[in-house]
């Protein structure tokens, strides 16, 4: 008996699903974070070069991974319609994100524990839809 190619791509439907809520959902948390250290950055290293509106720099942030988001649900869906290019750019996106894992700084176990939680859903999903039977969805 032979597995069910559509059954791999749904379960890593579901996974890249998953992972998108997630990435948005700490992404949009940590916004309030990242803008009060870019703020603090500014005005101790650049005092008086511009005008800085932490409130505006939050809002670009979240809507920069609202647009990410629509952006990978566009791409889960055609991964679900079997487009190969669909596929092909997620496997590029997580050898990207690989990488640039892996470059420093590193930012010790909380840091680690980001980055599997972020890389771990992405590499599942590559590995059901690039091996046999989700890979024969792609032919």
């Amino acid at each position: 008996m032979t597995a069910n190619p559509r059954k791999a791509v749904r379960a890593a439907e579901l996974i890249l699903w998953a992972w998108t809520a997630w990435v948005t959902g700490l992404g949009i948390y940590q916004s309030g974070t990242s803008v009060q250290s870019t703020e603090k950055l500014i005005t101790d290293h650049l005092p008086m070069t511009m005008p800085f509106n932490p409130e505006a720099l939050q809002m670009v942030v979240i809507a920069g991974y609202i647009v990410t988001a629509g952006f990978l649900a566009w791409m889960v869906l055609k991964i679900g319609e079997g487009k190969g290019w669909a596929r092909t750019s997620l496997a590029l996106n997580f050898a990207f994100d690989a990488f640039s894992t892996a470059m420093p700084p590193y930012h010790g176990i909380s840091g680690l524990l980001m980055a599997v939680a972020d890389l771990g859903p992405q590499a599942v999903a590559a590995y059901l839809l690039y091996t046999p039977p989700g890979r024969l969805s792609f032919q």
